[in-house]
């Protein structure tokens, strides 16, 4: 995306639409909301600010970051740590092939996704299939090779 305004964003070409997630959720008063003393910000925020789509704003911080960093050939934003961690697991099953993730039990949170929400107190309405893809491991305990977690299947 290039720039919205309040529910609709336009892409380089022009082309309109409406953001129906208003920026996953994060821009409840639409793109580029002008209170008073709007002309104080920058110009660049006056045309609408994290987009569920991939902007023309990533694209030229992800080329400066590539051209400033010498470790990386690619840069991916995300909105939150949830969003990330999540790639990565996705990343790491399409890799290996396999679809069991390991979460350790000491860490209060990893993904608002339901492979960790599992785990947790909240995981009303989550299928079996998926829980049982989430293994819990507890290093205050003991301190465990990766492959014991999975010694029961290889997925």
């Amino acid at each position: 995306m290039f720039e919205g305004a309040g529910a609709r964003v336009w892409d380089p070409d022009g082309n309109e639409f409406i953001d129906c997630s208003m920026g996953l959720t994060s821009v409840s008063i639409g793109h580029g909301y002008e209170p008073g003393g709007a002309s104080r910000w920058p110009p660049r925020r006056l045309q609408g600010t994290n987009f569920q789509r991939p902007a023309v704003l990533e694209l030229e911080a992800a080329e400066r970051f590539l051209a400033t960093v010498a470790a990386g050939d690619m840069v991916k934003f995300a909105k939150n740590g949830s969003s990330v961690t999540t790639a990565a697991v996705k990343l790491s099953r399409a890799y290996t092939g396999r679809t069991r993730v390991a979460v350790c039990r000491e860490h209060s949170f990893f993904s608002f996704d339901d492979w960790f929400i599992v785990t947790t107190p909240c995981n009303r309405g989550i299928p079996e299939q998926t829980r049982s893809l989430t293994v819990g491991f507890s290093l205050q305990r003991h301190r465990i090779r990766g492959e014991a977690l999975f010694a029961d299947s290889r997925s």
